[in-house]
């Protein structure tokens, strides 16, 4: 009897990890999904991925809306807001990927800026660098931020 409630009891917590496990995988599959921005306009073609890590120190993550603007050689995108209405974004350790359109090449890019309206809960946040390519050139240009940017009452 007992070898039998053994192998039960083994078995039952298998099923639960392997279900646990499965809604693990489901919510990766999520955070590794390309936010097409709201911003963006349909006549916009010329495209960028936009990838935003932000740090793996105790709460580096951030409630605030964060927002971006990529400043080029020929000209400059506009302000935009890097958000996802699914699920939050700019969490503890996170690669967040956006995709921004704009009407043509912004050219090479001379730097960004970034910012963030301070709201929420929590709004301090640990960015530690973003990668921006150029989708039709392949182009990429990494931008080290390694910023806290904390919030004060």
């Amino acid at each position: 009897m007992i070898i039998i409630c053994s192998v039960c009891t083994v078995w039952g917590i298998y099923i639960l990890f392997i279900i646990w496990a499965r809604r693990k995988d489901r919510n990766d599959v999520l955070k590794r999904a390309v936010v097409v921005l709201e911003d963006n306009k349909p006549s916009e073609t010329y495209a960028y991925l936009i990838s935003v890590y932000t740090g793996m120190w105790l709460n580096s993550g951030t409630t605030a809306n964060v927002g971006i603007q990529l400043l080029g050689k020929k000209m400059n995108s506009r302000k935009v807001l890097l958000r996802d209405s699914n699920m939050k974004r700019m969490q503890q350790g996170s690669n967040d990927w956006f995709l921004l359109s704009t009407s043509q090449s912004l050219g090479g890019l001379t730097g960004l800026k970034v910012w963030h309206d301070s709201g929420g809960a929590s709004p301090s946040w640990y960015l530690k660098k973003i990668l921006v390519r150029d989708i039709q050139t392949n182009r990429a240009w990494l931008f080290y931020c390694r910023a806290l940017a904390r919030h004060h009452n």
